[in-house]
């Protein structure tokens, strides 16, 4: 264990250790979150896009750089480059340098494989939005009290698709309260439904 962190090894190990953890924690935390519940519409985003903000192309563009620079794809290219290296170092008898370079060829593979991956959990995910005319006809119960239009705004609760949805809605009669019964009946501009009560 102590050639494992004495020089030249450090070199390689401590990056490695360092990228797997992080790795291994995003990886746990991905998972908690991955409880399959969307907050859609409203004014702070589309009905088919569970985290938009509005922003359109200028927020796909910046989502685009975070994951390439995400944790993950930073954690994978030390694991790549200090796993490797490392293996290259007590494997051979090349000269340092080599091992390096060997090191950083895997960790750009690494980062490189992380990123494409990433790419198509984001392709997976838009492939189960839902658009807005899709929602028409559902039927959910409040969650926050669903106020009649110009009043505010309130939020309900469906299930589209198997997945749990929440939505900002107004309504054109009375107020609906928390757990009251509600359909979706239409859409508006601001990515809000106008939903109706339903006995």
């Amino acid at each position: 264990m102590s050639s494992f962190f004495s020089l030249p090894a450090a070199w390689f190990t401590v990056p490695a250790m360092v990228g797997t953890l992080v790795f291994l924690f995003k990886l746990t935390l991905m998972a908690l979150a991955g409880h399959g519940v969307d907050h859609d519409g409203g004014a702070h985003g589309h009905a088919h896009d569970s985290h938009g903000d509005g922003h359109g192309s200028e927020a796909s563009k910046a989502g685009q750089v975070f994951k390439l620079l995400s944790t993950q794809t930073i954690a994978s290219a030390l694991m790549g480059f200090g796993w490797t290296g490392y293996a290259s170092l007590i494997g051979s008898d090349w000269p340092m340098f080599a091992h390096i370079l060997i090191g950083f060829v895997a960790g750009f593979l690494s980062s490189a494989a992380m990123i494409w991956m990433l790419r198509q959990l984001s392709k997976m995910k838009s492939d189960g939005t839902v658009p807005r005319n899709a929602l028409l006809g559902a039927e959910g119960e409040v969650y926050i009290p669903v106020p009649q239009r110009g009043n505010g705004i309130g939020q309900v609760r469906i299930v589209v698709n198997d997945r749990e949805r929440f939505v900002n809605a107004v309504c054109e009669s009375a107020p609906i309260p928390t757990k009251g019964r509600i359909m979706i009946v239409g859409t508006n501009p601001d990515n809000s439904v106008t939903v109706i009560p339903v006995e």
